[in-house]
């Protein structure tokens, strides 16, 4: 939930974020959730995408790798 709403919080007019999505950050230590928020926004925003859903969560992930 904490998530959820910070999140939906840092661009609301721009980028949305499921509840799904949300339950696949939760293994991000507290203290780097806002800057991997702000980057999943940033790149969500270059790509076109509204909503992060859990697809483009692991999308995301999987490039990381």
């Amino acid at each position: 939930e904490n998530i959820l709403y910070e999140a939906n919080r840092l661009d609301p007019d721009n980028v949305q974020f499921t509840r799904e999505a949300c339950k696949q950050l939760t293994g991000i230590p507290r203290p780097f959730i806002k800057t991997a928020l702000k980057g999943i926004i940033k790149r969500a925003i270059e790509d076109g995408v509204k909503i992060v859903d859990v697809d483009y969560v692991k999308k995301l992930n999987d490039e990381r790798k």
